[in-house]
């Protein structure tokens, strides 16, 4: 179903939903293009501003976990989780370890990851947007996971500390668009 002022074939529509669209799992092009993005826009609420709560955005390095397996389920019923995004603090120059980032996800774990890419050929934009609940995790194997998984994404980090804590990001709905598709809805 499309939203109101949409027009059909011309890819500015919003809301438009596929078949089968409670997965929380995009359909492979969609996730092979949010994998692939080199930074991810990180969304969160700042709620230090008190009644005039903003957004909050920052670049962030990340890196899917796609080998989880959904641990409660039946061995016979098993499949993989809702996917998950990390993103961990790492040694590159900050204002303070005390990050407005992690301050904001502990006192509302929703977020949003965007990535994108721009062209002068505007036939070749695109996005995609990871909407999750974010998780704090200063759990030794999520940091060592999160390493592993970023060393082999961001060959700097052979020289760059990932310190920690790791942002765990649970997706629980995808949002794509570009101008030659449909947009797409994964999820909630």
């Amino acid at each position: 179903m499309r939203g109101s002022g949409s027009r059909s074939g011309s890819g500015s529509g919003v809301g438009h939903s596929r078949a089968g669209s409670g997965s929380a799992w995009p359909q492979e092009g969609v996730l092979t293009r949010f994998a692939g993005a080199r930074v991810a826009v990180l969304g969160t609420i700042d709620h230090e501003r008190g009644a005039r709560a903003a957004p909050h955005l920052v670049p962030v390095t990340f890196a899917m976990d796609l080998d989880r397996l959904d641990p409660g389920a039946e061995p016979a019923e098993r499949g993989p989780a809702a996917p998950r995004v990390l993103t961990a603090v790492d040694a590159k120059p900050k204002k303070g370890p005390a990050l407005r980032r992690l301050r904001n996800i502990a006192a509302n774990p929703a977020v949003s990851l965007l990535v994108q890419s721009w062209s002068e050929d505007w036939a070749a934009l695109w996005w995609v947007r990871a909407d999750g609940t974010a998780e704090i995790s200063d759990d030794a194997a999520v940091l060592d996971r999160a390493r592993a998984l970023l060393a082999a994404k961001y060959r700097q980090y052979g020289s760059v500390a990932v310190t920690g804590p790791v942002v765990v990001v649970t997706v629980e709905a995808w949002r794509a668009w570009s101008p030659v598709s449909e947009p797409e809805i994964y999820g909630r």
